[in-house]
């Protein structure tokens, strides 16, 4: 509450001087003003004509004042700028202070959003942390060497923990990228699955038994295979490196 009528009074600051639509409150300015600027007998005269007008137009007999037995007092005038400006407040009172309530309504939505969608990173994180062997494997490997199966076994980690319905963030760019990045780790699992074959127990290669007795002379296949594979997990590696940037950024962590 209080904070909402300390906004309120910070708004209404900026709004003290009054729209042009306001007619009561421009009428009550206009009076206060002009019994201050104008000279008492310009001001009676004006009162005057306007009786007199009234006079004719009814054949009342409404006496005119006298320009000096009247004093237009400053007090009035001050009191009628001061009302004017007081119902211009007023009436922005009741405009803005809804206005403040659903801003506030929605501030504190979008920070239950944040704090539901830095733990959904949280859980990410843990899942598949920038330490992961997987993700040093792409950032560094070289697909026409051999490799051991503990640097893709995070891959399958992270497809079987992620991508749930519960798994979504609020914040649309970071979800995009979160669900790009989960794609296009799940296929590239699968092209190495279907790429690369044992050449033991735990190592892992994608060249046949005649590339590696032939050493550099590979199978145009093979070639184009370690070829797509160094690109597309290097591909990833900044996909990933991205995604947690973005968190960062959007989410303030």
């Amino acid at each position: 509450m209080k904070e909402n009528l300390n906004l309120l009074i910070k708004k209404l600051i900026g709004k003290v001087f009054p729209e042009f639509s306001n007619k009561v409150t421009w009428t009550l300015l206009t009076a206060g003003i002009g019994i201050l600027a104008l000279p008492a007998p310009t001001y009676l005269l004006f009162v005057n004509l306007i009786i007199d007008f009234y006079n004719k137009t009814t054949n009342s007999e409404i006496s005119l004042l006298k320009i000096d037995s009247i004093t237009p007092s400053s007090g009035v005038a001050l009191t009628l700028i001061l009302s004017g400006l007081f119902f211009h407040l007023i009436i922005k009172g009741f405009q803005i202070y809804p206005e403040i309530l659903k801003e506030n309504s929605q501030k504190e939505i979008q920070e239950r959003k944040t704090v539901a969608d830095i733990k959904l990173y949280e859980a990410f994180i843990e899942i598949l942390p920038p330490t992961s062997l997987s993700i040093e494997f792409l950032k560094d490997h070289d697909f026409g060497n051999s490799y051991h199966d503990n640097n893709v076994k995070d891959f399958s980690k992270f497809e079987y923990g992620w991508g749930h319905a519960d798994q979504h963030f609020h914040d649309n760019e970071i979800e995009d990228k979160a669900a790009h990045l989960y794609s296009e780790i799940m296929k590239f699992d699968y092209f190495l699955a279907c790429k690369s074959h044992y050449i033991n127990d735990h190592i892992l290669s994608m060249l046949t038994d005649r590339d590696r007795a032939m050493v550099m002379e590979w199978l145009p296949q093979t070639e184009e295979n370690v070829k797509r594979a160094n690109e597309w997990s290097s591909t990833i590696y900044q996909l990933y490196c991205d995604f947690i940037s973005t968190c960062k950024n959007n989410l303030a962590i």
